[in-house]
């Protein structure tokens, strides 16, 4: 026979036998109820023993619910975190049209520009992050980075250089076009050129007052180069249009220039499509 009280004798009625069961499901019981909340007080200690261990359960239970419940709400943060930050930027732009007054069909437009832009960039600051690491790095990690734009754009494929990667994450800006509008327009100042990431455009050259189709072209390809490379000119000479909506990137002129210098196997290529469009363009004057 037991000498000494111990929970069991409280709990349970002891003329009668227990079960290694009934004792094990008791046991359980108390340590959830103890761990999970601060107990029932049904199952209570009966010896000092008993409270040290109890005290100790209830704290040791507290901890870890503080412990998980921290953990959940910073997986939670970090899942929403984009979103909120995406949410933020484009409350400003909101924000700011209406500061302006800018017309309802103007705004919407814009709204839903932005929206879609900011839903395919990066919420970090990729530029600054790069600055902070030595060359190395940064030329490993921007190869990491554009690896995949290198390969789909046409002009850059296949383009071996270590240091290509790294130009094209400073100098390379993305932007979007929705279906219907106009990207470039004839006898605008050539100032950029643009790569195209989805989507179809079509350029299309004006001869006396007729809109001649010069091309639709599709992901991969890109288009505003010619007066960037032609000596002196200025201008566009046809006007681009999205066929539905494009993901694209822009690339300022003096930037494709710098390119071009610095990697010649670009500059080869750069002329190529300069000779290609250029027989283009001469072939519909001289059917004109």
């Amino acid at each position: 026979a037991r000498t000494d009280t111990t929970w069991l004798d409280n709990y349970h009625d002891t003329s009668t036998d227990l079960t290694h069961i009934a004792v094990y499901l008791t046991s359980l019981y108390w340590s959830v109820s103890s761990l999970t909340s601060v107990g029932f007080g049904d199952v209570v200690a009966a010896s000092e023993v008993e409270l040290f261990y109890s005290i100790f359960a209830c704290l040791a239970g507290s901890v870890v619910s503080g412990i998980l419940i921290a953990h959940l709400s910073s997986v939670v943060f970090d899942l929403n975190e984009s979103a909120f930050q995406r949410s933020e930027r484009i409350n400003a732009v909101k924000s700011y049209l209406r500061y302006r007054s800018v017309p309802r069909d103007l705004r919407g437009r814009i709204i839903t520009y932005f929206e879609h832009l900011i839903s395919q960039r990066s919420i970090f600051d990729e530029r600054a992050i790069l600055a902070g690491l030595n060359q190395d790095l940064q030329r490993d990690l921007s190869q990491f980075l554009m690896h995949d734009t290198i390969e789909s754009l046409e002009i850059f494929r296949g383009v071996n250089e270590p240091d290509l990667a790294m130009s094209l994450v400073n100098l390379l800006k993305p932007a979007s076009a929705q279906a219907g509008e106009i990207i470039i327009r004839a006898g605008s100042a050539a100032t950029e050129m643009f790569f195209l990431i989805s989507g179809y455009v079509e350029e299309v050259f004006k001869d006396d007052g007729r809109d001649v189709s010069l091309a639709v072209i599709g992901p991969g390809s890109h288009f505003g180069e010619l007066c960037i490379t032609l000596d002196g000119a200025s201008k566009h000479l046809v006007t681009v249009s999205a066929l539905q909506d494009c993901d694209l990137y822009l690339l300022e002129s003096d930037h494709m220039l710098e390119l071009a210098n610095l990697f010649p196997k670009v500059r080869e290529r750069l002329r190529t499509f300069e000779a290609n469009q250029e027989r283009m363009l001469q072939k519909l004057l001289d059917n004109a």
